[in-house]
């Protein structure tokens, strides 16, 4: 059985990894699918479904669902930070997602405080701000680049929607679709959409994150020095949470 497939093109993230957990990516130069890649620098959605009308729903309908239920586990996520303190049991050798944090908020910490020729652990932090910068940079390109959202499902588009970045849309169909085939490219738009946000959501819940770690732990510098570090973690509570969920269903 097809079970379809999610692509997200035009976004470069750590480990090539959707966050969300539903998306394939692939980076900014990778080859451009069709006649999508006519706006230059843009990101493409790209929705393959299943054969079956049934099918294709319920695969819209599952990642909708998850992409929700992440956005839920962000807000807990983004209430949380604050009340984070440093755990002082932690110990070399922990491999919990919580004591991963923990080491690479104290790791930050000591960085900042040896002298420059005695820095290690991958780098100074100068080159923790570039890589904070960077990666804030790569998830603002879902808000400040033109997106297109395409549906194909037995190998025929189905919809192609050009969205720009004030979230104004305008949809292409492709020959004699059906009204019942139209509304699973409404639904591949809605999820596109609803993923993007919640992205820019995990921008907002890193970035807090980071500031409240770097006072709660006195890091000198602070927030952005922190922001792979929180990336990180937000991440793997994402997934550790998916796990679950694929577990307790």
């Amino acid at each position: 059985m097809d079970a379809g497939t999610l692509t997200l093109r035009g976004i470069d993230l750590p480990g090539e990894r959707d966050p969300l957990g539903i998306w394939s990516l692939e980076p900014p130069d990778a080859a451009a699918f069709g006649l999508r890649d006519a706006e230059g620098d843009s990101l493409l959605w790209r929705v393959r479904l299943p054969d079956s009308t049934r099918e294709a729903d319920e695969m819209l309908r599952r990642s909708l669902r998850t992409v929700e239920e992440k956005q839920k586990a962000l807000e807990t996520l983004e209430a949380a930070f604050p009340r984070m303190t440093p755990d002082v049991q932690w110990q070399p050798g922990d491999r919990t997602v919580e004591s991963s944090l923990w080491a690479g908020v104290l790791a930050v910490r000591s960085m900042t405080t040896l002298p420059a020729d005695a820095q290690t652990m991958g780098g100074t932090p100068a080159a923790l701000i570039e890589r904070g910068q960077q990666l804030i940079g790569r998830l603002r390109r879902l808000l400040t680049h033109l997106a297109w959202v395409e549906t194909e499902q037995a190998g025929a588009v189905i919809g192609i929607t050009r969205v720009d970045w004030r979230g104004d849309f305008e949809t292409t169909w492709g020959a004699e679709v059906s009204d019942e085939v139209r509304a699973l490219h409404l639904k591949s738009v809605r999820l596109a959409l609803a993923s993007r946000l919640a992205l820019l959501r995990m921008v907002t819940v890193v970035i807090g994150g980071a500031l409240a770690l770097a006072v709660r732990a006195s890091v000198p510098g602070g927030q952005v020095l922190l922001i792979p570090v929180v990336y990180g973690y937000v991440r793997d509570i994402l997934e550790a949470w998916e796990r679950i969920r694929e577990t307790s269903n």
